[in-house]
């Protein structure tokens, strides 16, 4: 807090000195060398500064400069980049041309820094937002399937609410490989979380909040080079997320809705020879003939299947093999009469009546429903010179195909520039983000998924509209209305009865300050937060698998929040000797802090069946609580040379001090270089079938810390408790005594190529990263009372 005060009382000062500053009023119209039309929505921009403003509908424009600047740039997609003198002139006209082969293209790069494509020496990828958009996902990860090379998308389902995850030129650490997520400047978390191999619920991933319709463009940095400023988070790459800002000179409304239904597409190819049970195949008449003393062989195939294959008692194990979930029983279509779970049932006899046992093809097909997504967003962006704005609201419905699951989002989004003086501008982006969920799925292999059942384990006989018609009614066993009461769940029981519900707030944004010290320096502050708070609650059904009859059911529950500040100060410079040399870069610091806090509560029976409150908690219920703290600070810099717009020459460096370091190594420093030359404006070869070539190479390394609280061992508490007294035990782990940070060295070598004027082009990287001194556990001998070591080991190459 005292950091924050400090920075605000400097921009404060640096304002009321602004106010005295001597200015220069530009104006002017931009049109078309093609068709002399105006081009409105051009960037003007003072060199060198942080000012600037866009042309209106008629191309005319009016931007504030300070005394002493020099030059105007004006950008527009599509056209090549104009530069102009000011040289004491107030009226500046421009025809700006059409750029055939994109060479002035603009990206956003490392700390929010927009620079021309053509001066990196190293690949960045750039999305436009209209693409993201047009994918209509909800979850924005996904968004970027396809849209960008070298990168990797993985679904973990096709769920509601599932999670993506995202790689970056391949896996670089037997630990997280996601990159960082920045959206505006500020880092915000991309962490998963819930299912597992054997069981769980998949709760997305926290990219998901981020509003694809409010997004204006997204910059993948693909390698340690391109990411090198972020820090030791950015090894994995950096996706760097602009969102859409209001313009001056014109106020819009817009409104959009799109629709999805959804269907299942695919099932694996099931049998529809034999039915539940066992050895329903091993009737053979040929081995009746030869064996006639078998008795198992001495009856029809009516009286073997009953006796040896399968007959339906209580589906526990009662009747012939009617707890077995395999579909190797009886052939079905034979003919045959056989006691099933939905059979009449004689309650005089205790008996089911034997019914045609029939294959049932689409049972599985015909449990999911059509699924529905609709998204709708309504914005309002305007402004004039000195202030504008943009706040959009979206709202995104999700109905799953599997029944009764759903999601719901409200997402708001608002962006404000304000020029306080000619010299000072402050930017607030803010975003807000509700998630609610009646009910997700389950996932893994556990009975609260409904595919581990019928996905796999289902009788191929099994009637699914039965199932659909009596899930709730109990059957004379004690349990709930199903085809097997020995490992499964009534579907329809599970995604009515036993749910997951889930609600998440979250709030990321930043407050920035600039200000232009003079025409080729200025200031940056930030202020970035990136927080979110989650409710969780899961419920068992007395009589679910999860549930034995007689417990009452139990459910368990948990709040989570975490919140993420980063501060930054940097002094940036931009300067030009001449038509020969252009130098730009900054020096600056970085406060990084995350606080984390975890409750849990569980109650494994409760008192009265189904009432799924803590209070109702037969006996002790099982809580945990857990909190960490993490704390670093950076300083960086960062110079750009560029020699008469052909050879780019880039020089970064990096030192991060951590807090889950031990003090002898929490400090670690990581340089960068890229070299980028454009080699046909060198001999001049723009002209020829060649239009454009350029190479590149880069080289890099990056430094890792761990999470919170690896360098020393503490007692845990032991649950349930003993005879009403809390236990302890001290951890298996052996804590290491001499933790490094983790190290990714990168080099990256590439060319562009751009042929008969941009009708062909050829991008091609080779790189070769290889990651050092991974943290990770060991096993160690349980002879020496502990089971795993934390060191430094490992080497994994990509390229």
């Amino acid at each position: 807090m005292n950091r924050l005060k400090l920075l605000l009382s400097l921009f404060v000062f640096m304002g009321t000195v602004a106010l005295m500053a001597q200015t220069v009023t530009i104006s002017g119209t931009v049109t078309s060398a093609d068709d002399g039309l105006p081009i409105p929505s051009v960037s003007v921009t003072v060199k060198g500064t942080t000012l600037g403003t866009l042309t209106d509908a008629a191309g005319r424009y009016s931007i504030t400069a300070p005394a002493g600047a020099t030059t105007i740039t004006y950008t527009f997609v599509g056209m090549k980049t104009v530069t102009e003198t000011i040289s004491g002139r107030t009226a500046i006209n421009v025809v700006m041309q059409t750029d055939m082969l994109g060479l002035d293209e603009v990206v956003v790069t490392a700390l929010g820094i927009t620079r021309e494509k053509k001066a990196l020496g190293y690949s960045v990828t750039d999305v436009k937002g209209d693409a993201v958009a047009a994918t209509r996902e909800t979850n924005i990860v996904n968004a970027l399937q396809g849209l960008a090379p070298g990168v990797q998308i993985t679904r973990a389902s096709s769920s509601v609410g599932s999670s993506s995850q995202i790689l970056i030129r391949g896996i670089k650490s037997f630990g997280d490989n996601q990159p960082l997520w920045v959206v505006d400047g500020t880092p915000i978390s991309n962490s998963a979380s819930g299912a597992g191999q054997y069981g769980g619920v998949d709760y997305g991933n926290n990219a998901a909040d981020i509003d694809p319709e409010n997004i204006e463009s997204i910059s993948l940095l693909k390698g340690a080079n391109a990411a090198a400023l972020y820090g030791n988070r950015a090894r994995n790459g950096v996706v760097l997320v602009t969102t859409k800002k209001g313009r001056a000179g014109q106020v819009r409304v817009s409104f959009s809705n799109s629709t999805a239904f959804d269907q299942i597409a695919y099932l694996p190819t099931y049998q529809n020879l034999y039915g539940q049970g066992s050895g329903g195949s091993e009737f053979n008449w040929e081995q009746r003939s030869n064996d006639p003393e078998d008795d198992a062989y001495g009856m029809d195939y009516q009286e073997f299947c009953e006796t040896y294959a399968f007959a339906y008692v209580d589906g526990q194990g009662g009747g012939i093999f009617d707890g077995y979930d395999e579909s190797w029983g009886p052939r079905m279509d034979a003919g045959l009469l056989l006691p099933q779970f939905n059979s009449p049932y004689n309650e005089a006899t205790g008996e089911y009546t034997p019914t045609p046992f029939i294959s049932h093809p689409d049972n599985v097909m015909s449990f999911f429903k059509t699924g529905i997504t609709s998204t709708s967003n309504v914005s309002l962006e305007g402004g004039n010179d000195v202030l504008t704005g943009r706040v959009s609201l979206s709202q995104q419905t999700e109905r799953g195909v599997i029944p009764n699951t759903d999601q719901d989002r409200t997402q708001l989004g608002l962006s404000t520039t304000a020029k306080i003086s000619p010299k000072l501008e402050a930017i607030v982006n803010l975003n807000y983000a509700l998630t609610t969920n009646d009910n997700l799925p389950g996932q893994g292999y556990d009975e609260n998924n409904v595919m581990q059942s019928i996905g796999g384990w289902f009788g191929r006989q099994v009637d699914m509209k039965s199932i659909k018609d009596n899930w709730e009614t109990w059957m004379p066993n004690g349990m709930p209305y199903n085809w097997n009461s020995n490992y499964h769940n009534s579907p329809y029981w599970t995604v009515y009865k036993n749910t997951t519900t889930r609600k998440r707030e979250r709030v990321f944004g930043n407050l920035s300050m600039t200000y232009q010290l003079t025409s080729w320096l200025s200031l940056l502050g930030r202020y970035g937060v990136d927080y979110y708070n989650e409710f969780r609650k899961s419920v068992f059904y007395e009589g679910s698998q999860e549930s034995y009859p007689g417990n009452g059911g139990n459910f368990n529950q948990n709040w989570r929040d975490n919140k993420e500040i980063n501060a930054d100060l940097f002094l940036n410079f931009q300067k030009d000797f001449g038509t020969a040399i252009q130098l730009s870069g900054n020096i600056g610091a970085n406060f990084r802090r995350v606080d984390y806090n975890y409750e849990y509560l569980n109650a494994p029976q409760l008192t009265v069946p189904n009432w799924f409150d803590i209070a109702n908690a037969r006996g002790t219920p099982s809580p945990d609580m857990y909190k960490s703290e993490y704390e670093s600070n950076s300083v960086l810099a960062s110079v750009n040379i560029g020699f008469k717009n052909q050879v780019f020459l880039d020089l970064t460096a990096r030192n991060d001090w951590s807090s889950t370091l031990p003090p002898a190594n929490w400090s670690f420093f990581y340089p960068s270089a890229s070299l980028g030359w454009i080699f046909t404006e060198t001999f001049g070869l723009g002209e020829t079938f060649l239009s454009y070539g350029k190479l590149r190479a880069s080289y890099a390394i990056v430094g890792n810390d761990t999470s919170p609280y690896q360098l020393y061992n503490t007692y845990g508490a032991v649950t349930p408790a003993y005879s009403g007294t809390t236990m302890f035990d001290y951890p298996s782990r052996i804590s290491p005594s001499n933790l490094m940070p983790e190290k990714t060295a990168s080099l990256e070598f590439g060319a562009e190529l751009k042929f008969v004027q941009n009708r062909l082009g050829l991008d091609v990287s080779y790189f070769d990263m290889v990651t050092t001194n991974q943290i990770m556990s060991v096993n160690v001998s349980t002879s020496s009372g502990f089971t795993t070591k934390a060191i430094n080991a490992g080497e994994i190459e990509t390229s």
